[in-house]
């Protein structure tokens, strides 16, 4: 598919387009980790650091994550998946900044995910 995209140096867009329309998203409800998101955080919030934290929560996902939920991001953007996001819901209910900052750390580490660097972190 490769050599069909790129035509004497240019980028055919008909197959560059057809390539791009079977990708998709998918939307997963991760609700069941929540509770014992909530529960660790809880008890850490104020006596960890950043980097203890991720591992932690790295370990806690790693444990109550269900296989085919760990499977859909091995699979993501890698062919012939043709999963080009994963959607993450429900994995914590808290409207807690340090929280999020930590549940994104973790999953970026876990599941090898590109991490975009913001200028707080």
């Amino acid at each position: 598919m490769e050599n069909e995209v790129l035509e004497a140096g240019r980028i055919n867009l008909d197959i560059f387009k057809e390539a791009i329309n079977r990708d998709h998203l998918v939307t997963v409800d991760f609700s069941y980790v929540a509770p014992k998101i909530q529960a660790w955080w809880l008890k850490k919030a104020d006596k960890i650091n950043l980097h203890l934290a991720k591992i932690e929560l790295s370990n806690l996902v790693m444990k109550a994550l269900r296989p085919h939920h760990f499977e859909l991001f091995h699979q993501l953007g890698i062919p012939p998946s043709q999963i080009a996001a994963v959607c993450i819901t429900g994995l914590f209910a808290e409207d807690d900044p340090k929280l999020a900052l930590v549940v994104h750390e973790a999953f970026s580490e876990l599941f090898h995910l590109k991490d975009i660097t913001y200028p707080y972190e």
